[in-house]
């Protein structure tokens, strides 16, 4: 469990930093509603696991979904940080 711990220590500071780099005039309200956000799927996904009693299927499930809604995201960023010129 420490382990899972010091992964979620480490991570979250590092993934908030990157999505908030556009947000430096609001920084502490977007990491606070960033934050809500991530605490709220956190206890969904315990809710789901609990509700089932399946937590490798939601695992398995929820895994996937999280790496395509990471992909997403960073596709989308790199379209933005593309010159106009560039977009096809």
């Amino acid at each position: 469990m420490i382990l899972v711990v010091m992964a979620y220590g480490i991570s979250i500071p590092n993934i908030l930093a990157r999505a908030l780099r556009h947000y430096k005039d609001c920084t502490g309200t977007a990491g606070a509603i960033l934050g809500l956000m991530y605490y709220l799927m956190l206890g969904g996904g315990l809710v789901l696991a609990g509700l089932s009693q399946q937590l490798g299927l939601v695992l398995t499930l929820g895994g996937p979904w999280a790496l395509l809604l990471a992909w997403r995201v960073v596709c989308n960023e790199h379209r933005l940080a593309m010159p106009k010129s560039e977009h096809a």
